[in-house]
């Protein structure tokens, strides 16, 4: 029996396949008033805001609320923030205190500097010194330890290094990427010893290696790209050593590492590290290069995006605080 088509009831043959344009068509692009009625309240409501906000920067309401979209410092009171600093029943407002302090462009003051030593239980007498335990919590420590390697001083390492064997895998790795963006030759040793793999991990007896290494390898990548800045024998060895790490991540910074100090590339084989260190054992590093750390930048945001006629803002490449040349530590 012949059943009629819904769109021709008196039609008795059976109804055609639909068209497959007909099948994927919305009910909306059918009807084209509401598309157009969406796409014009979206011009009404978005275009004044954005030339008023890209124009006047930040002057009158739409402006400022554009302005203000993306960056919370502007949006907040700073008195607000320093007491979110010392709010010791909530450590997300801590935390949240010290990442926007460090991100704002008065985050280097000395009064912030002495903050961010205190959340690590440090304190300034003359030059920085470790006095104190640290903040409990494990992110506050984190963000405080990012903000000192940012805006820290030299002396600021005998602070940071303790970080290296904190009990949390991630504020160990804070504290080598800060460990990074300060030249101390102070901090050779800790960064060495946590660039050695834990023993562990490859089935050896820790007794039998001086100390237990660093079982997280994003540390330990850390650690070896902190090291590229120190035109050291130790710092050379270590990293040839790095090369057999079973972390492929800690293989490549390490191999960075050591084109950086030496002008060569030799790859990911350490006996050929090896054979060319002893044709230039009184030149390692004759053709050392400039160690440099690129800062975070963040991802562009929908103002950015919305803003496609500008050229996006590049991060500039910093060479570590302290660094003079490429003198060689000793």
């Amino acid at each position: 029996m012949l059943t009629a088509c819904k769109s021709n009831p008196w039609h008795q043959s059976p109804c055609p396949p639909p068209h497959l344009a007909d099948t994927l068509r919305s009910p909306m692009s059918r009807n084209p008033a509401p598309v157009a009625r969406f796409w014009l309240t979206c011009f009404v409501a978005f275009v004044p805001a954005l030339i008023l906000g890209c124009q006047g920067q930040g002057k009158g309401p739409l402006g400022s609320l554009v302005a203000n979209i993306g960056d919370p410092f502007r949006a907040a009171n700073p008195s607000d923030v320093a007491r979110d600093l010392f709010d010791v029943t909530d450590a997300d407002n801590r935390r949240r205190a010290l990442a926007m302090f460090a991100a704002a462009p008065f985050g280097d003051a000395d009064t912030y500097i002495k903050w961010y030593r205190l959340m690590l239980g440090g304190e300034t007498q003359g030059k920085p010194v470790l006095v104190g335990a640290p903040d409990p919590d494990a992110t506050v420590r984190a963000a405080a330890v990012r903000a000192l390697g940012i805006h820290g001083v030299v002396d600021d390492v005998v602070i940071i290094i303790p970080r290296l064997e904190d009990e949390v895998a991630f504020v160990r790795w804070e504290a080598a990427k800060a460990l990074g963006r300060i030249y101390n030759p102070e901090a050779i040793r800790p960064l060495l010893r946590s660039l050695r793999e834990d023993q562990s991990l490859r089935g050896e007896d820790e007794t039998a290696a001086s100390g237990r290494g660093e079982p997280d390898p994003e540390v330990r990548q850390a650690c070896a790209e902190a090291l590229g800045q120190y035109a050291n024998p130790a710092v050379f060895d270590g990293l040839i050593a790095a090369l057999r790490d079973t972390n492929y991540g800690v293989n490549y910074a390490a191999r960075r590492s050591l084109k950086t100090l030496t002008g060569f590339d030799m790859g990911y084989d350490y006996r050929d590290w090896l054979t060319w260190a002893e044709r230039h054992k009184d030149d390692l590093f004759a053709d050392q290069q400039v160690y440099t750390w690129t800062p975070y930048q963040a991802p562009p945001g929908f103002w950015d995006k919305m803003r496609f006629w500008r050229e996006p803002l590049q991060a500039e490449k910093r060479v570590p605080t302290g660094a003079v040349g490429t003198a060689e530590a000793g």
